[in-house]
């Protein structure tokens, strides 16, 4: 995920976004971010192949949670 809209700004240091594996964080930048459309579609190819093996989805929006 790509991730660059918080309640509090900046995003404290000790917040666990910054060491979370598959987590890009950015300065409220994120639309023209240089490598966001080659990040989405590596994604979402492994996405697809992942639905196709039967396997559960990477980066699966959690509702319950409020993300």
């Amino acid at each position: 995920a790509i991730l660059d809209v918080f309640r509090q700004e900046p995003l404290p240091a000790h917040h666990p976004f910054w060491t979370t594996d598959g987590i890009i964080v950015l300065p409220h930048i994120g639309g023209p971010h240089p490598r966001r459309d080659e990040i989405v579609a590596r994604l979402f190819v492994e996405n697809v192949q992942r639905f196709l093996d039967g396997q559960p989805l990477k980066e699966v929006v959690d509702r319950a949670a409020g993300y």
